[in-house]
């Protein structure tokens, strides 16, 4: 009787913080789920857009197991790529546009799905200097409702850590 208590307390607790989880991440009529999350910068300028786009600042920032990372010749140039090892998964990060130093959308894929990557350094005159990082992400077809649930989880709660330890990076001497 104990475990089965135990069981259904244990299901309620993690139900619970996926939902929280999720809930971080706005479900888009298209089926997508969409993220945005802002950090202030000291200043948003061409050493913090180099600091967070480059090989470094992505091992300085991002949350999780991440293997090799490797960039074309000319990144982050426009249909330039980054790829790296998120888990046991190749991720491949292609630049889609660039305005540099201020905005960077880029098109990451992996085995689970894609997403849509944002990320913009704010000026003074659009209530920074800040890094806004917006996230939509698209779950392959057929991954089922766990996997998207479980997906949108993650995302919901690494984006923003993901972003304050990424300004921090740029601010750092």
């Amino acid at each position: 009787m104990k475990i089965v208590v135990l069981t259904v307390v244990v299901l309620i607790v993690v139900a619970v913080l996926g939902l929280l989880l999720y809930g971080r991440s706005k479900l888009q009529p298209d089926g997508s789920l969409l993220l945005r999350s802002q950090a202030p910068l000291q200043a948003a300028d061409e050493r913090s857009f180099d600091r967070i786009i480059s090989p470094d600042g992505l091992r300085a920032w991002w949350l999780g197991p991440l293997g090799a990372v490797e960039t074309s010749a000319h990144w982050p140039r426009q249909g330039e790529k980054m790829t790296f090892q998120m888990g046991r998964n190749l991720v491949s990060y292609v630049v889609q546009s660039l305005d540099r130093p201020r905005r960077v959308v880029a098109l990451a894929e992996y085995p689970d799905g894609r997403s849509e990557i944002t990320q913009e350094f704010l000026g003074p005159a659009d209530g920074g200097p800040a890094y806004r990082k917006t996230v939509v992400l698209r779950v392959n077809p057929g991954s089922g409702i766990l996997k998207t649930w479980f997906l949108g989880a993650i995302v919901g709660i690494s984006v923003p850590f993901e972003v304050k330890r990424a300004a921090a990076y740029a601010d750092m001497k």
